[in-house]
């Protein structure tokens, strides 16, 4: 017991002693300004104080999300010593401020934004951006076609399926000379389809009435299909297109792959789906363009009945069949904003 009470009475000193030098080592630090708390965030060592920027899977780029409060101090020597972790996105598909990235142009022949106005019948066609001037006139049917603008993004609605109306031009000249003999090509489209006609809603149709040279078609609100070479059922990919709603559709096609599943492929919003059977195109087979043929958008041919109902926010058509990469690169811009 005497044992115990002595080392108490020790151990008592012990802390009047540490508590004393503790209170001055205070005034001492508070007088040159410098904080000695071991739980003070340092730039270096903080968690918080870095930045994110990289892309997803799919090839959506994330936006530069902080996890915390930073110091001028502690951004600058993120940017400085840990590129991994600056605030500049380096994917091309949006900026610091958070406006849409760069579109790719490799092989572009025509690209519609179809953002020529908010709403209503006014404009009289849609315009081409790549810089062959391919505009389009638009037939407008009474309140089946009419620009409307929905979240943001201007497009071209149609209000009925297998209704007449919508874009189109002669495919002489560019469409023409870029197809004729070739063996690649892409299809892309931002489309919100809700209905379409069991013989196949056009999204985007090259051909000469019914006859498809070159067509992205939905006959079923299930899937998305291929139809080129004059040939109906070429390649067939399921999708919900109502349950997706607004979303980026990409078909590439390249007859020189080895393999036939790799001769037409589907990218939804960038993300490659599997074909639901066979890609009927025959390895280094060539597109043909036949005389007369017209380009539409949201429709087909001279009876010009194969609408879907729904809206077709964005389109553009390329010559070469773009990477994957390209595909993902355009999906993230045109998922974050289809306008111009």
């Amino acid at each position: 017991m005497v044992g115990r009470r002595s080392w108490g009475l020790v151990g008592l000193l012990a802390v009047a002693c540490s508590f004393g030098s503790s209170q001055a080592g205070a005034a001492g630090d508070e007088g040159s300004g410098t904080s000695t708390d071991p739980t003070a965030p340092t730039s270096s060592d903080d968690p918080t104080s870095t930045s994110q920027g990289s892309a997803t899977g799919s090839g959506t780029s994330q936006g530069t999300t902080s996890l915390g409060p930073t110091s001028e101090a502690s951004t600058a020597n993120d940017k400085t010593t840990d590129p991994d972790t600056s605030s500049e996105s380096t994917s091309g598909d949006t900026s610091e401020t958070g406006e849409p990235g760069t579109l790719v142009d490799d092989g572009l022949i025509g690209r519609y934004f179809l953002d020529e106005a908010p709403e209503g019948t006014d404009p009289p066609s849609a315009l081409d951006s790549s810089g062959n001037e391919l505009h389009m006139p638009i037939t407008y049917n009474a309140d089946v076609v009419r620009y409307v603008t929905v979240g943001g993004n201007r497009g071209l609605e149609w209000t009925m399926r297998g209704a007449v109306g919508g874009p189109s031009i002669s495919a002489g000249g560019p469409i023409t000379d870029a197809y004729n003999g070739a063996q690649q090509a892409t299809l892309e489209v931002v489309v919100d389809a809700q209905d379409v006609v069991n013989t196949g809603s056009r999204f985007m149709h090259i051909g000469v009435d019914e006859n498809s040279d070159l067509s992205m078609v939905s006959g079923s609100l299930d899937r998305v299909e291929l139809r080129t070479f004059g040939a109906v059922g070429v390649a067939r990919w399921p999708h919900d297109l109502p349950g997706s709603g607004r979303v980026v559709l990409t078909i590439v096609v390249d007859t020189t792959q080895a393999e036939g599943s790799d001769r037409s492929r589907l990218y939804v919003d960038g993300i490659q789906v599997a074909p639901m059977g066979p890609v009927n195109i025959s390895q280094n087979q060539t597109m043909s363009i036949e005389g007369g043929a017209r380009f539409f958008l949201g429709n087909r041919g001279e009876s010009n009945d194969r609408s879907f109902q729904g809206i077709l926010y964005y389109a553009a058509l390329y010559s070469v069949a773009l990477s994957e990469a390209d595909v993902q690169t355009n999906a993230a811009r045109l998922g974050r904003s289809d306008d111009s």
